[in-house]
Parts: C-alpha cells; sequence; structure tokens
C-alpha cells in the first residue's frame, strides 16, 4: 500500500479541526502511515513536516508536487456568477484558511477609500466553525460589500478567476496550497501568506505577505486594485511558475514509488 498524506495540519493545529475529524485524523493517518510500503506527499515542506512529527524515515516518503487541471489555464472565456470588479478568495470556510484576517484587509481597505469598487467573493463550502466567519462579516453582505457564494463548479471558478481584480489566500497553513496555483494558472494577480509551503511552490509567483498583518493585508489589496503595472507583474510570474505543475509530472514522480511498493515488503512498524 502506498498513502498519499497531504499534510499534517491536524497535528499541527488540531484547534482548526472539529473533535470529530482530530478523532479519526489522529488515529487513521499515522496508523496508515507506519503500515504503508510508502508515503506520498505533495511538498518537500509536507515531507518535512511527516518526519519531524511523526518520525517516518525520509527513504519512505516521495514527493510528487500537485498539478493543474488544463481548464485553469485554457485561454477561453468563461462566465462567472458574480459580475466585476471584486477580489476573490476560494477555499472551505474554516479556521486555517484564515479569513478573518482577509475580512478585517478588506474593511481596512474600504476605510482607507470608501469609493473602492471592489467587492469581496469568497468561494467554499461552509466548514469547521464557518458560523464564525459568516457573522463577522454579516454588516458587509447586507450592504453587499462581501459575497459568499458556496461551492461552485471548476468552470465557474475560472471564470470568477478570469474576472478578479486580485486572489486572496491568507492561509496559516497548507501541504502544497492549490488554490492560489490554479489562480496563477488563470492569470489572475495572487496574494498569498508568506509561510514555508508557499515560498517553496510559489515563490515569485505572487506577493507574499505575513498571514495575519491586516495592515499588510489591506495594503496589498489597495495597491494591486490601483496599479495596473504590477497586476501584470504578478500575472506574468504567476502563469510561468504554474506552469510547472502539471498532472503527468505528479504521475512521473508517484509511479516509482508505486512500483516499489509492489516488489517489496509492506512495512509493518
Amino acid at each position: 500500500m502506498v498513502s498519499v498524506v497531504h499534510d499534517v495540519a491536524f497535528a499541527r493545529f488540531p484547534h482548526f479541526f472539529s473533535p470529530a475529524e482530530r478523532r479519526w485524523m489522529r488515529w487513521t493517518i499515522p496508523f496508515t502511515m507506519r503500515r504503508a510500503a510508502g508515503i506520498v506527499t505533495v511538498s518537500e515542506f509536507s515531507k518535512q513536516e511527516i518526519v519531524e512529527v511523526f518520525g517516518i524515515p525520509e527513504e519512505r516518503i516521495t514527493v510528487a508536487y500537485n498539478g493543474v487541471d488544463p481548464v485553469f489555464n485554457h485561454p477561453a472565456s468563461r462566465s462567472g456568477p458574480v459580475a466585476p470588479p471584486y477580489f476573490l478568495a476560494a477555499g472551505n470556510l474554516q479556521p486555517r484558511k484564515n479569513l478573518p484576517t482577509l475580512l478585517r484587509a478588506y474593511r481596512r481597505a474600504l476605510a482607507l477609500r470608501p469609493d473602492l469598487p471592489e467587492r469581496l467573493v469568497l468561494v467554499g463550502q461552509e466548514w469547521f466553525e464557518a458560523d464564525s466567519i459568516l457573522r463577522q462579516a454579516a454588516d458587509l453582505r447586507r450592504e453587499g460589500r462581501v459575497i459568499f457564494t458556496g461551492y461552485v463548479a471548476d468552470d465557474e471558478l475560472v471564470g470568477l478567476l478570469q474576472r478578479a481584480t486580485a486572489f486572496a489566500y491568507p492561509s496559516v497553513y497548507e501541504g502544497f496550497g492549490l488554490p492560489p496555483v490554479e489562480a496563477m494558472a488563470a492569470g489572475v494577480a495572487t496574494l498569498v501568506s508568506d509561510i514555508a509551503v508557499t515560498r517553496e511552490v510559489i515563490g515569485e509567483g505572487a506577493l507574499l505577505l505575513p498571514p495575519t498583518d491586516v495592515e499588510a493585508w489591506a495594503d496589498a489589496l489597495l495597491r494591486v486594485a490601483a496599479d495596473p503595472a504590477l497586476r501584470a507583474g504578478l500575472i506574468e510570474r504567476g502563469r510561468a511558475r504554474a506552469a510547472r505543475y502539471t498532472w503527468a509530472d505528479a504521475a512521473r514522480r508517484i509511479l516509482p514509488a508505486l512500483e516499489a511498493a509492489a516488489g517489496g515488503p509492506t512495512a509493518d512498524t
């Protein structure tokens, strides 16, 4: 058996998960990793986390970066459910995505520039503690400034990305960070948290910001909205960076791990 482990957020930040999720993850994921002949993970960062937290030998872990579905970099224009201009964020509504920082930053941007035309569109399913996020945005929703779309299919997401002024992803912990890479592939200026995995995966392809610095995020939103040259530079660098990540490359990295597992004994410790 080869096990795929995207990240160990459940061990690093257990308070980001519901009690039921914590119980399930704490039992099944470590057990599966110990029993597996090999482990595949999605970044060097996640590999080192697995080694450090669970003591899995490095030689049993294969890194295969996630790929970007071709729908995100296809040149055809797609429609979206919200009319521009807007800033966009995507991901389940859960604590580790750090949406309260983005909401506070957006409020600060509005205070600094009351005539800011961009709304804030949040895409994603309601998850653990989503009610807290909805409460914090209640007044902005009533004013039409913040829009929660819920889940949207990829075609609609691509349409939203293509028309966004900027894509914001303030997550505090990721194993890879696929949504901002998809955003870069779709050709939108992207802002992300400056954390270890984004430095590895995204690098110069996006504007990296301190995860919980509200002023920095507010300033970045205003700058990217007002500066076409900044947006153009981010789009160019983002597309180039996102082009590195394909599912064909992921398959090439995973295949040797499967072949090794098929030809050798299964680990039992």
